[in-house]
């Protein structure tokens, strides 16, 4: 059986609101090749099914597991975001910290609505 290796990447620096974000991930190496694994040893797959391997070209295989590891989860990341993104209703009014609607820059000089 092969040795499971685990690398852990830094995916985002920490700000002053918000903590530092980071993915760990499991590999192998067989032969030339990095191949993504799950803690067990099992092969980890995209949603279309295929593998995430790559070849040895001049790296160690930590530095191409590092690479596989933020793409993967820079990725997925991306793809829940844009879920968020797509229900969240447009027409929300963004509220002010004590509770208030914003207004938008066009309603700040209106004395009221605009009636057309």
């Amino acid at each position: 059986m092969t040795e499971v290796f685990q690398v852990i990447v830094i995916l985002t620096p920490p700000t002053e609101h918000r903590s530092q974000a980071f993915a760990y991930g499991f590999y192998i190496v067989e032969g030339y090749t990095v191949t993504m694994t799950d803690q067990d040893g099992n092969p980890r797959v995209d949603p279309q099914g295929n593998t995430y391997t790559a070849k040895l070209e001049g790296e160690t295989p930590r530095t191409i597991a590092a690479r596989m590891v933020r793409r993967i989860e820079t990725s997925r990341l991306r793809r829940r975001t844009l879920i968020v993104h797509l229900f969240i209703p447009r027409s929300a009014p963004h509220r002010n910290r004590n509770g208030t609607p914003r207004r938008r820059p066009d309603e700040r000089h209106c004395a009221g609505p605009t009636v057309l």
